[in-house]
């Protein structure tokens, strides 16, 4: 569920709004890892954040461990 949450929120980092993306990105860091197909899903080209694409790889590095 809480990927599923995730997913929602960092697919609206299109919108142009610093504060709420600087948010995102402290999220990020403090969110638990995800499983390999969520991180994949992450690696799509609508999250092309590169705060989103580095969380998703190291949760499938974490993952192959």
């Amino acid at each position: 569920m809480q990927a599923k949450w995730l997913k929602l929120d960092l697919a609206c980092l299109y919108v142009y709004d610093v504060l709420f993306i600087l948010q995102m990105h402290v999220l990020l860091q403090s969110w638990p890892p995800v499983d390999q197909d969520t991180a994949l899903e992450l690696l799509d080209c609508i999250y092309p954040d590169k705060n989103v694409r580095d969380f998703a790889v190291k949760c499938l590095k974490q993952s192959i461990r």
